[in-house]
């Protein structure tokens, strides 16, 4: 429920393309964001759904592209209002991925906060019984 949140916020903030949750060791693409969930603390309580999300995004590329830093330049053009939901770790790590390449990996820490409403449908029967009025009022018309 969080995940297409996180996902639109990131491509906000990061500019990027695509996002794939999964580890940057297993980078395959290149100038992509990769996420990695470490945990994920979900609550819902009167028609609210809350979620603090921890975990670490990367991005591989070459470095010319991706200079050590990406991730905190970006950070000073993201709006305020996208800047709010989340918590960066101050370090930016760097690493070769093989030596002597020209592909590097960057990633930083980060911590999420998700709110949003979330009014689920009470039982199979309600459900059904509003399809079947969805239905209805759309034949009527």
């Amino acid at each position: 429920m969080f995940k297409k949140a996180l996902e639109r916020d990131l491509k906000a903030i990061f500019k990027v393309k695509k996002i794939v949750f999964q580890r940057i060791e297993n980078a395959l693409e290149q100038n992509i964001l990769y996420v990695e969930i470490s945990s994920a603390k979900t609550t819902v309580r009167r028609g609210a759904e809350f979620a603090t999300v921890r975990g670490r995004i990367g991005i591989a590329g070459p470095l010319a592209g991706n200079p050590f830093g990406f991730f905190h330049k970006k950070l000073e053009d993201a709006p305020n209002a996208l800047e709010k939901r989340f918590h960066f770790g101050k370090t930016e790590w760097q690493s070769e991925n093989l030596p002597g390449w020209e592909i590097k990996t960057q990633t930083i820490d980060f911590m999420y906060f998700y709110a949003n409403e979330y009014y689920p449908v009470k039982g199979f029967i309600t459900g059904i019984k509003w399809i079947f009025n969805y239905i209805k009022g759309a034949i009527k018309q």
